[in-house]
């Protein structure tokens, strides 16, 4: 079965606007720069680090390797999911990363898809590096403290639980109470059962982990 961190949501965009204004400022005054090198203007170039992407390419791969990953996660969702699909979409997460920035939300999305196939399967510790991959790329695109990282890391503590980690969990959960109680204050058990859930089972764990 799928585990619930998973269809966790997300809110609190406000929270961020002031870093997202910096951050726009920040690139538009490289457009401005003439000290700047000129490929960051380039068409195909990231604005803000300058990488470069051949966007026609970019469009048919991930086109298709969109489709891939919607596959997997609806074989996922039904409890079908097998091996061979995972494998599948580790090559199709080779050539996303190959073809996309490697901060792209697409890029975390396909991460977090694959860590849920081999959680579905019963498979944590393989679940891992794709969770911990798909949490480094949101940190990129949100505010360290955003609450999409807390969902994140929701999930990650999940993995931990699973595999019996309680230090690793507790050290997670730690963090996501931090951003939660930015956002909610005293309440934010009542906001998130899922983290009140996850709080609760870690009292089932002894004191030293």
């Amino acid at each position: 079965m799928v585990h619930a961190a998973w269809q966790t949501g997300s809110s609190g965009e406000a929270a961020v606007c002031k870093q997202k204004r910096a951050a726009i400022n920040k690139v538009a005054s490289l457009l401005f720069d003439e000290s700047q090198n000129a490929c960051q203007i380039d068409p195909g170039c990231c604005l803000n680090c300058g990488s470069y992407r051949d966007l026609a390419v970019l469009g048919i791969s991930t086109n298709r390797i969109k489709t891939d990953f919607e596959r997997l996660q609806r074989m996922t969702v039904s409890t079908k999911v097998t091996m061979e699909m995972i494998t599948e979409a580790l090559k199709s997460l080779g050539t996303l990363r190959s073809t996309m920035h490697p901060y792209s939300k697409d890029v975390a999305q396909a991460e977090d898809h694959i860590a849920e196939a081999f959680c579905s399967m019963g498979k944590p510790q393989a679940a891992l590096p794709h969770c911990k991959a798909s949490i480094k790329v949101v940190e990129k695109l949100y505010a360290s403290n955003h609450i999409a990282v807390a969902n994140e890391f929701m999930k990650l503590a999940t993995l931990h639980l699973t595999m019996d980690d309680s230090a690793s969990a507790m050290d997670v959960i730690k963090r996501v109470i931090g951003i939660f109680v930015l956002f909610y204050g005293s309440h934010y058990r009542i906001i998130s059962p899922y983290l009140e859930n996850l709080l609760l089972k870690m009292e089932k764990f002894p004191p030293d982990g």
